[in-house]
């Protein structure tokens, strides 16, 4: 009835045989579950085990994270969760990163896996504007620190530039990719009197 010492196993191979995923606060929207299930399976299929690290702070992490080099062999960065000091550590020690949602800073050459948000945003706004004859389109905006929140409201303005429909302030309000904020704001517009 033997069964092997992980830890001591793991000194041994210097391997974990886990993947350390590092979230932000943000993961309760409709999103992220279908996300985590194709990581989980992936990482599943490649014969690993994956350790979760929930980031509650909005703004990434301000102390050393629970998942690195002593508990995984690699870790998937998602969106703002790993601070960029914490991305040069890592890439310097040349402990295996890949951001999931996020570019890496131009000094450090880290894989990363994202999604075209301009080019989305403004086809979206075309839409509203081509085919609805729309000129004051709304605009939620997503965390003012977060990368596809300035991609998609870049997208926004390419649209209103390429339409010459000059850009308006009072049309962009937060969303910060949440439902319930999505909703209150909504509402508040509404209330407000904002013509759109």
């Amino acid at each position: 009835k033997y069964v092997p010492h992980s830890t001591a196993r793991n000194l041994a191979t210097q391997k974990t045989n886990a993947i350390g995923l590092m979230l932000t606060y943000n993961i309760y929207g409709d999103f992220f579950a279908p996300m985590l299930r194709g990581i989980e399976e992936v990482v599943a299929e490649a014969g690993f085990n994956l350790l979760i690290s929930s980031n509650l702070s909005k703004y990434g992490s301000t102390h050393n994270p629970a998942l690195g080099p002593n508990n995984t062999d690699g870790i998937l960065g998602y969106a703002d969760s790993l601070t960029e000091a914490g991305l040069n550590q890592y890439f310097h020690s040349k402990f295996p990163v890949v951001l999931i949602y996020r570019s890496a800073p131009p000094h450090l050459s880290i894989p990363s896996v994202t999604v075209e948000n301009k080019a989305a945003s403004k086809a979206i706004v075309d839409h509203l504007i081509e085919v609805h004859n729309r000129r004051r389109i709304i605009f939620l905006r997503g965390p003012e620190h977060q990368e596809d929140s300035y991609w998609r409201e870049m997208g926004y303005r390419a649209s209103l530039e390429a339409h010459n429909i000059p850009f308006d302030a009072e049309l962009v309000w937060p969303g910060e990719f949440e439902r319930e904020v999505a909703q209150t704001t909504m509402i508040e517009l509404i209330l407000a009197g904002v013509e759109f």
